[in-house]
């Protein structure tokens, strides 16, 4: 399916393209969220601060770039938890078409 991005009436634009119309990829999403979750365990894993298992909440808008990341206890407010934020926070998808896109994952911290 194609949608077209539409113009101001009278101007044609490089903008007014048309592009495909894509659902979210949860494949692709569950692919970057893994790689994401190897970076915690080699990046956040032996830092002082709460270790273990937890849950990532991950926003993805619908250019494919993540807008949000919330963490659970014990990691959120932390300096892991902000290390598994940032780490998560650079995860990107395919863009898509529908609305933002909210996916939890679970990762582990090891201890250190």
């Amino acid at each position: 399916m194609l949608c077209v991005r539409e113009a101001e009436v009278g101007q044609v634009s490089p903008e007014a393209i048309q592009r495909p119309v894509n659902d979210f990829d949860y494949k692709a999403a569950a692919t970057a969220l893994e790689r994401a979750e190897r970076g915690v365990a080699e990046v956040c894993g032996g830092q002082p601060g709460p270790s273990g298992d937890g849950v990532v909440t991950v926003t993805f808008e619908r250019d494919g770039r993540v807008a949000g990341v919330q963490l659970d206890p014990p990691f959120e407010g932390s300096s892991v938890g902000a290390c598994v934020a940032r780490t998560f926070g650079h995860t990107s998808v395919p863009p898509f078409s529908d609305y933002a896109e909210v996916v939890k994952h679970r990762f582990s911290v090891p201890a250190s």
